[in-house]
């Protein structure tokens, strides 16, 4: 099962690089594990972190994320 978790305010995610909307975090509740993905149904590509890494916190998978190249559109 997962959900998506809620954003604090100082959490500041970068937009999709190729749709520019925000995306979410989510986490798997059996495995502890955080990631970022857009979720906008329009988009071509629906990018995410990598879900197998095991980030321990949003904040990590939110890291992550913001390493990514800008956008692109």
């Amino acid at each position: 099962m997962k959900r998506k978790v809620p954003m604090k305010k100082k959490d500041k995610l970068e937009p999709c690089p190729f749709c520019g909307e925000v995306p979410g975090v989510t986490v798997a509740d059996t495995l502890k594990n955080f990631w970022v993905k857009c979720y906008n149904l329009k988009c071509s590509k629906n990018p995410e972190t990598n879900w197998k890494i095991n980030y321990d916190s949003p904040e990590e998978a939110i890291a992550a994320w913001n390493r990514r190249s800008p956008c692109q559109r």
